[in-house]
């Protein structure tokens, strides 16, 4: 008999395997502990209102997700394709215990707030959480944008077809 639940996960899976996302860190810092991911879960919500925003997805049971809900603050860091890519993948957790302060990975500061920042990333966006919700195995975060900056002339990494892009 056919698994129609696990068949539509592998066509899913497959699907969204082929398009384009940027690679970008999630960074956060404050009474919880400092702690960050790799994702390409995000999105541009809307330029209006007082403050820009956008939505970024999580997985619950990630470290970060758990920091950033207490943090409520981080920088969404995406990555300069030229120069991240190590880096993304200490983030994605590909190195293991064998880096044991994936901070090290990068060139990093600290923002107004005390919030990781990667320096020569393509853009940085400095947020606050509005609104976080659980759907299935995951955290969906919708914040705002404090202050937004980007790097002249970088290009964003991109994942696609299982693999880094550099446009």
């Amino acid at each position: 008999m056919i698994d129609h639940k696990a068949a539509l996960k592998s066509q899913f899976l497959s699907g969204m395997g082929r398009v384009a996302a940027p690679v970008c860190i999630v960074a956060t810092d404050g009474p919880a502990g400092r702690a960050g991911i790799t994702i390409t879960a995000m999105s541009s919500v809307s330029a209006d209102g007082d403050r820009p925003t956008l939505l970024i997805c999580l997985n619950q049971s990630s470290r970060t997700c758990q920091a950033l809900q207490e943090n409520r603050r981080f920088t969404l860091n995406v990555l300069n394709a030229r120069k991240h890519i190590a880096t993304a993948d200490a983030f994605a957790g590909r190195f293991g215990t064998f880096l044991p302060d994936k901070f090290e990975m990068g060139d990093w500061m600290t923002d107004r707030f005390g919030i990781p920042e990667l320096k020569e990333a393509t853009a940085v966006f400095h947020c606050e959480v509005a609104f976080a919700q659980s759907v299935g195995t995951h955290m969906v975060i919708i914040a705002e944008v404090d202050e937004a900056a980007e790097s002249e002339g970088a290009r964003a990494l991109v994942y696609c077809c299982r693999e880094y892009r550099c446009p």
